[in-house]
């Protein structure tokens, strides 16, 4: 009995230790394999744009392309999820080719086959049916041309209405006289209102601002920004591309243009330490280039910044604080 228990307890032991590394598995894969991505945009007369996300090997990629149209396409395990009706459509294009195909023939040689039909004769019952359709025309113009009749007997009968009774209780002068002073004073009190809250409106902007300034320049405010920033140019050295390359075809019709562009782009490429190359054509207008980008990104760095975030005393008593002001 003993011995069974102790069977059952190591495999319950085991399936727990594959499953947990199983979990262990997924959480360093979704930490440490990069998400990989790349672009490329040629422009020589018409722009068109490539880019692509990848994961894990090229398990799970995600595509979009320009070329006079937008493409946007995700693949799991080579199985389209969205936009792969690309494919589908000219498969679909082709069989509905082939059975219009099919189906033409046939059509041709039955018409071949069959004898050319000859002219009928209109019989006397289509004659009835067409006087009858030419009875009902005509009734249909005289009931509306009695409608017209009735119609217009209707306005002239409205224009004839007498004229309008002009209102015997005129007022008088002194009425008119009570009603300006009345409509000024309540404009005077309107107006008196409106500048109240105006005042009131702007003295709150005044008092929000210094309360947003007086936190600003928190010694722990400026410490937790200073984290901040420390941790976003983390990121952002791990996010930005690691090869980036472009190249500039150009020329104007005036030749200075030209020059003053290339002043321009020649002071561009030296701050992108030669990753821009620029190339002028003093002869000819035109524009053409591409440019081109690749890199990857790992969660674990978020994980990281975030963590390094959190465990700061500065930044969690800062974001307290700030909700405390911005409630009250």
């Amino acid at each position: 009995m003993l011995h069974i228990i102790l069977g059952i307890l190591k495999i319950l032991g085991i399936i727990v230790l594959v499953l947990l590394g199983l979990l262990l598995l997924i959480l360093l894969t979704t930490l440490f394999v990069p998400l990989r991505y790349q672009a490329r945009v040629d422009f020589d007369g018409s722009p068109t744009a490539k880019a692509a996300v990848t994961w894990l090997c090229r398990l799970i990629s995600v595509q979009i392309e320009y070329q006079k149209k937008l493409n946007f396409r995700v693949r799991v395990l080579r199985f389209y999820l969205i936009g792969g009706e690309k494919q589908k459509k000219t498969a679909k294009a082709h069989r509905h080719k082939k059975k219009a195909k099919a189906s033409q023939i046939g059509k041709d040689k039955a018409r071949a086959i069959e004898p050319k039909p000859e002219a009928v004769e209109d019989t006397p019952m289509d004659l009835k049916s067409e006087e009858k359709a030419d009875e009902s025309a005509l009734k249909m113009t005289e009931d509306v041309k009695t409608e017209e009749v009735e119609i217009k007997k209707v306005k002239t009968e409205d224009v004839k209405t007498p004229e309008t009774i002009r209102d015997p209780e005129k007022k008088s002068w002194v009425q008119r006289l009570r009603k300006l002073l009345d409509n000024g004073v309540t404009s005077v009190k309107n107006f008196g209102k409106s500048m109240k809250n105006l005042r009131d409106t702007v003295g709150h902007i005044r008092a929000t601002i210094d309360t947003y300034r007086t936190f600003w320049n928190l010694p722990r405010t400026q410490a937790a920004y200073g984290h901040v920033k420390k941790e976003l140019f983390y990121l952002l050295r791990h996010i930005l591309p690691r090869k980036w390359k472009g190249n500039v075809h150009f020329g104007f019709e005036d030749p200075a243009s030209t020059g003053q562009a290339l002043a321009l782009l020649s002071i561009l490429e030296g701050c992108s330490g030669n990753h821009i190359q620029a190339t002028a054509d003093f002869d000819q207008k035109i524009l053409e280039g591409d440019f081109y980008l690749k890199g990857h990104v790992r969660s674990c760095h978020f994980v990281k910044s975030g963590l390094s975030l959190l465990a700061d005393k500065n930044v969690r008593r800062t974001v307290q604080r700030f909700r405390r002001t911005r409630g009250s």
